[in-house]
């Protein structure tokens, strides 16, 4: 009997520590980009990128298909939901680890940005996204002067 709850004990504890489990870094996004007078920014490349430097410092987003895309007639985009898989005892080391470089780094969380790439000078180039907003966004964007 003793061994049985000791196997399971075993199972259960590797299980938690060892096994990766999914978070959302960013929910699925659509983003409709306009000029100061309403009109669609068509056939403009955007670009996601996403971090969560509490666990790495890498752009999360590269890796998926739909991070680089070009808006549609209507300037719409819309970007699929990010996950990162980690087991609990790689968040922890991870997270030590990323906290010990927080004065040399200065960040910590999650940091996704739209980048726009247009053939016309366009402001903001780089929007910072509410990682907590799952909601569709209308952006205008501005020419510069």
């Amino acid at each position: 009997m003793r061994k049985k709850v000791y196997l399971t004990l075993t199972v259960v504890v590797t299980t938690i520590l060892f096994i990766p489990f999914p978070s959302t870094v960013v929910p699925s996004r659509s983003f409709r980009l306009l000029d100061q007078g309403g009109h669609p920014i068509a056939n403009t490349n955007v670009e996601l990128t996403c971090y969560h430097y509490t666990y790495s410092n890498s752009n999360l987003c590269s890796e998926l298909f739909d991070s680089k895309q070009k808006t549609d007639d209507s300037g719409f985009v819309r970007f699929s939901e990010r996950k990162l898989w980690l087991s609990l005892s790689s968040r922890i080391v991870r997270g030590i680890f990323h906290y010990a470089l927080l004065p040399f780094h200065g960040s910590i969380g999650i940091r996704s940005t739209l980048h726009v790439y247009s053939p016309f000078e366009l402001e903001p180039s780089m929007i910072r996204l509410d990682a907590d907003s799952p909601t569709d966004n209308v952006i205008v964007l501005e020419k510069k002067d």
